[in-house]
């Protein structure tokens, strides 16, 4: 696992049971793709600046196995943004005889590509997919609201706006929790003073399982990102019962809409999302019932739903319509 991962508080997952080969040059993804059995099925990330993978992709069309491309919610900001349509196009079309289908993940990625994609080309919607948790447990803290964040503390992410919004609306009784580290930390430390007082702690790099408790203990997760390919955050907290309110720029946000908790707002629009962080704090804290309900519908972006939907997905070569499981609601 790479350092920046380890410093975002990621663990080695278990793997038993799987045969798990790590390519570290292209030399080597190469071969490995030569060695894959004839009837064998292949999953890749992206289509472009792809370094070693880029060496597996060009085995896997040469020798014409199955092979599905996972293409992830694209940053339509700025000049660069209004290129990759065109970009993604092109990359399409010059895929079009090599690919059996698109992956795509983030509420609005399959649309647009299935908007660029030539015919024949068959997009589908598709998740990261997270290891399902135990019930969540409630824990009482004395009866303040606790909103959380966890992520990197960079403009991306936003976290500025979250704790400007929440200091307009300091007549509520809430807690603010930060789980995540990065750049921005002491310019947020003093907004959080102006704005909050002593209302928002930061706690730093988390790991795994602490991140599980801070989820378990919070009323509702906020992700005002800028852009966020999907926002895994998202997932976390649904499992663990907890209403999500993140902006339309979070590839996750499908999850938000599906789930009836929380809400998704434009990423442009300051009002609304204030007033949906208020009609939250108006609901007040979440019932231990209202958790598990929660809890019980998000087995819908767990492992065991994806790969259930995957494997309907394969069977139907791409071809047959299958809703994802956020649609279908949970298992």
């Amino acid at each position: 696992m790479s350092a920046e991962r380890s410093a975002m508080g990621w663990t080695v997952p278990s793997v038993d049971g799987l045969c798990l080969h790590i390519a570290s040059t292209k030399e080597d993804a190469s071969a490995l793709a030569y060695s894959a059995s004839g009837e064998s099925i292949h999953l890749t990330q992206g289509l472009r600046s792809n370094g070693v993978v880029s060496a597996a992709q060009r085995v896997i069309a040469q020798r014409g196995l199955r092979h599905l491309s996972l293409i992830e919610s694209i940053d339509f900001r700025g000049l660069a943004g209004r290129v990759r349509p065109l970009l993604y196009g092109a990359l399409l079309l010059r895929w079009r005889n090599r690919l059996e289908g698109v992956l795509a993940i983030g509420a609005d990625t399959s649309a647009w590509l299935s908007r660029v994609a030539p015919a024949g080309l068959n997009v589908r919607p598709f998740a990261y997919f997270l290891a399902e948790n135990s019930q969540p447990r409630y824990t009482s803290d004395g009866g303040l609201f606790r909103v959380l964040f966890v992520g990197a503390l960079i403009p991306l992410k936003r976290v500025g706006l979250l704790l400007e919004v929440l200091g307009r609306l300091a007549e509520y009784p809430f807690a603010v929790d930060i789980v995540g580290d990065g750049p921005q930390r002491h310019e947020l430390e003093e907004v959080a003073g102006r704005c909050l007082g002593g209302r928002v702690r930061f706690h730093g790099t988390q790991s795994i399982d602490g991140i599980a408790s801070w989820m378990q203990r919070a009323d509702c997760l906020v992700l005002p990102s800028a852009h966020d390919g999907w926002g895994a955050v998202i997932s976390e907290a649904l499992q663990a019962g907890t209403p999500v309110i993140c902006s339309s720029a979070c590839g996750a946000k499908a999850l938000v809409s599906a789930s009836g908790k929380g809400g998704v707002f434009d990423k442009d629009d300051t009002a609304e999302f204030l007033d949906m962080m208020r009609i939250q704090l108006d609901i007040g804290r979440v019932s231990i019932m209202d958790r598990q309900e929660l809890s019980r519908w998000a087995r819908c972006a767990g492992a065991q739903a994806g790969a259930k939907y995957l494997e309907e997905l394969l069977v139907g070569a791409m071809v047959t319509p299958v809703l994802p499981p956020w649609e279908k609601g949970s298992l």
